[in-house]
């Protein structure tokens, strides 16, 4: 188990996994039901002191390298459950340190990682808790990254370039 400020992160079995999409209602963008969730969701980061739990329901494709995201990558996207609402975030993992001949070829060393925010979306009625939203964005996907990564690289510092909260409707969050 891991720790990043009030989140505690593990990795999680089938059972898990299917207490959570039960009980959450969780689902992938463009699927109508719980359609493979196991495949992608490993690992959970829950925070007691603030009542949230971060989960993927969707695994990054495409490799970004230094900040630049992936032509036609498709994003990591996150589930962060707080106050009864379903927020979603969609983000990269990026390697820091590597070029892409180094990358291809299997050399050089990944300095840090960063997880890059491309959309986080909520429902309206949490409007007036937008900061408390990005902070719990940003350390509930970070436990969640930290608990997920290979024993060489759990003592690389991960970092969270975040982005502006859209709010809408929360029957639209999952439909952007």
């Amino acid at each position: 188990m891991e720790k990043i400020m009030s989140f505690i992160s593990r990795l999680i079995d089938k059972d898990k996994v299917k207490e959570l999409t039960d009980k959450y209602k969780l689902i992938r963008p463009g699927f109508d039901d719980s359609h493979s969730l196991d495949s992608h969701m490993i690992a959970m980061a829950y925070s007691k002191e603030d009542g949230a739990i971060c989960v993927s329901v969707q695994s990054q494709q495409g490799v970004s390298l230094n900040g630049q995201l992936p032509a036609g990558g498709i994003p990591r996207i996150n589930v962060l459950i707080w106050k009864g609402f379903n927020i979603r975030i969609d983000l990269y993992e990026s390697l820091m340190g590597l070029n892409v001949e180094e990358f291809n070829n299997g050399h050089g060393q990944i300095e840090k990682f960063m997880l890059i925010a491309k959309y986080i979306v909520a429902p309206i009625e949490l409007k007036s808790e937008k900061e408390k939203i990005a902070q719990l964005a940003e350390e509930g996907s970070l436990a969640l990254h930290q608990v997920t990564l290979l024993p060489r690289d759990s003592q690389k510092k991960s970092i969270f370039r975040g982005v502006d909260i859209t709010f809408m409707d929360k029957d639209e969050v999952w439909k952007v």
